[in-house]
């Protein structure tokens, strides 16, 4: 008896450990309701995501690292350089002959090596140094590089961005008007079966529903194709959901566009840039001039080289050896010319970036202002297109205008919501491009 009641309480509790792993896996899976919805992303967010992806901008980031261990290894040359040789040679004796080497650049039989050299150019005539400038230069340069590329890469974002917002809001408009098609269509269909509204009345409404539709479709494409363009910048899966915060809202605050002054083009990175070719391209002139002077190199040399290992033959050796170049057909005239054909070159290319910097710059502040204009004038639009429209629809119910009117008047409506639209897009844009003009 007491048997049957010890096994009757083991399956009592076996049952309930297995009830309540399993309320403990079913309370480990999360609720459809419990999972938070992704937050839309900032443009500040969406450019912090492309500078972490594979761009030019990491290309570019790469090349001014290894210019600045350029720099480290010019530097390291002006000093200079240690060395620990320690080696052993052996050479067969000729025939008959037990103390003579078998060839003759050998110092005997057995040969050991064991020297601490130190060894340097000594810079006379400024070659190491100007190497060291030149290299310098090219640091400053690929600096100036990485930031004409992470710029660039900023405009690509916000371009990306806010043609997706474009895209948006006008597949919300073409929404927006199918629906108030649809709703003229089935008004445009109860007037005609009460005899209030002509056959043609349906046919027309019936056209332009399909028109809005098509509409429809269209933006709903562009839309798609802006999101993969945004999603491509920020490193994000195509089949990935993309949600971005909504900039076009609310019309921006007026900006003083007396801020934004001509000098301030001189802050752009591309006159860094010019700079820094330059000063290079006179480091490579000096260079060459370099190779027509004489050099002088030195050399210590302390331990044995001796045919026993025995280090009380130890001994010192000092080396100088001087190169002077006598004749070598032109070639560091004919280098030192071409860099300073190079330094014009870099001097014209400046002078013509100037007068297209300043052509930006005039030409983005002017849209910024004209576009600024075009918001104001489109928000007004807008409110006296939707109140004709009303108008309109109330003026057809009551027999006093024809279908067309309505028509021309949802088209009206449709229109100048996406003008208002496309100035803030154009604002927004020429914004961008203005403060690049002006090197912010």
């Amino acid at each position: 008896m007491q048997t049957r009641q010890l096994l009757a309480l083991a399956a009592l509790l076996f049952l309930i450990s297995l009830s309540a792993r399993a309320q403990n896996r079913t309370a480990s899976i999360p609720s459809p309701s419990a999972v938070t919805e992704q937050e839309p992303l900032s443009l500040q967010q969406c450019i912090e995501l492309a500078l972490r992806q594979a761009s030019p901008l990491q290309q570019a980031k790469t090349e001014e690292a290894i210019a600045r261990e350029e720099v480290s290894q010019a530097r390291a040359a002006l000093l200079p350089r240690f060395d620990y040789i320690n080696s052993y040679i052996h050479t067969s004796p000729l025939p008959g002959l037990p103390g003579v080497p078998s060839f003759i650049p050998a110092n005997g039989i057995n040969e050991y090596v064991n020297l601490l050299t130190v060894t340097q150019e000594v810079d006379m005539f400024g070659r190491q140094r100007y190497n060291l400038r030149k290299a310098e230069a090219e640091k400053l340069a690929s600096g100036a590089r990485s930031q004409i590329a992470e710029r660039q890469l900023r405009l690509a974002v916000k371009e990306a961005y806010y043609g997706l917002l474009l895209a948006q809001w006008n597949r919300r408009i073409a929404e927006r008007a199918l629906e108030e098609a649809d709703s003229f269509l089935k008004l445009t269909q109860l007037l005609q079966e009460k005899g209030e509204a002509a056959k043609a009345d349906v046919l027309r409404a019936e056209i332009a529903r399909s028109i809005r539709k098509q509409e429809r479709d269209k933006a709903e494409a562009q839309q798609v194709s802006a999101e993969n363009d945004l999603k491509s910048l920020i490193g994000r899966q195509m089949t990935d959901e993309l949600k971005i915060v909504d900039l076009f809202d609310h019309a921006p605050e007026k900006i003083d566009f007396s801020q934004f002054t001509e000098a301030m083009i001189r802050r752009r990175p591309e006159f860094s840039l010019f700079a820094a070719s330059e000063s290079s391209l006179l480091q490579q002139a000096r260079l060459a001039r370099t190779e027509r002077r004489p050099q002088v190199s030195y050399s210590f040399s302390f331990g044995f080289d001796d045919s026993r290992f025995l280090l009380t033959h130890r001994g010192l050796a000092v080396t100088i050896s001087i190169r002077i170049p006598l004749f070598e057909w032109g070639i560091s005239k004919s280098r030192e010319r071409q860099a300073s054909l190079r330094m014009q070159q870099v001097e014209l290319e400046r002078e013509m970036a100037n007068r297209q910097f300043l052509s930006q710059y005039y030409s983005s502040r002017r849209a910024s202002e004209l576009a600024q204009e075009r918001i104001r004038e489109a928000q007004e639009n807008v409110r006296r297109a939707t109140a004709s429209l009303d108008l309109s629809k109330k003026r057809y119910q009551a027999g006093e205008a024809t279908i067309l009117e309505v028509v021309d008047s949802q088209n009206s409506k449709a229109a100048a919501e996406l003008a208002y639209i496309a100035a803030l897009f154009d604002y927004y844009i020429a914004q961008s491009r203005l403060e690049i003009a002006t090197g912010r």
